[in-house]
Parts: C-alpha cells; structure tokens; sequence
C-alpha cells in the first residue's frame, strides 16, 4: 500500500475508529502485550544506537586513514 492512491492515514483512522467501537466496553489493554512492546521499544533504541555507533566508527576509520594516506 502507498499514500499515491490511497490516504493512509485516513484509512488508519477509521480501521482505529471500528477497532474502539467493536471491542466492547469491557475492554482491557493485555499487560503482557503492554510488557512486550515496551520490551521492543527499549530494543529498537539500542539497535539504533548501536547502528550510530557503528557508522560513526567507521566515518573516524576512513577519516583516519585518509590523514595518514595523504600527509605521510
């Protein structure tokens, strides 16, 4: 799906929309689904960070090894 045809958002507003209005009143947010994507959150933002890193590693590497190409 892309947003050249279709308006993505909108269409992520009503299926929310639907979603609220069937799961009924008696409706309780899993604490192990809460538990879970907290989990997940906190993953992603290490990959993240491990990914920065990396690239700034190797920006330093190649930054380093053109100096010493060039001025020794």
């Amino acid at each position: 799906m892309d947003d050249n045809h279709v308006d993505v958002a909108r269409e992520v507003d009503a299926l929310r929309a639907a979603w609220e209005e069937l799961r009924g009143p008696d409706w309780a947010q899993d604490p192990e689904a809460v538990r879970r994507i907290a989990r997940h959150d906190v993953r992603d933002r290490r990959v993240r960070q491990a990914y920065l890193w990396i690239v700034m590693i190797i920006v330093v590497g190649f930054v380093v090894a053109m100096v010493s190409l060039f001025a020794g």
